[in-house]
């Protein structure tokens, strides 16, 4: 990832926002290619470790899948509760 100006703090720094954006991105990219197509899911936490000021981050993050639930309106919690 380039650490362009859009991205960065006044002191040149990536924010920690837009490398936790990339690890997200990365966790709906693999939860994705495991369920079937248009199977309803995605992220429910994201936990961020920077380790080193050069990029360097560990991520986890749980993955909430609905089985046999399509993406075909917008899910509502309270929807599935009842």
């Amino acid at each position: 990832m380039a650490a362009t100006p859009w991205l960065c703090n006044a002191f040149g720094v990536v924010y920690g926002g837009a490398i936790a954006f990339l690890a997200d991105a990365t966790v709906i990219l693999a939860a994705g290619s495991t369920v079937d197509a248009g199977t309803a899911f995605n992220t429910m936490d994201l936990k961020v470790n920077f380790l080193r000021p050069v990029l360097v981050a560990m991520a986890t993050s749980s993955v909430l899948v609905l089985p046999g639930r399509r993406w075909e309106r917008p899910l509502q919690v309270a929807d599935e509760l009842a």
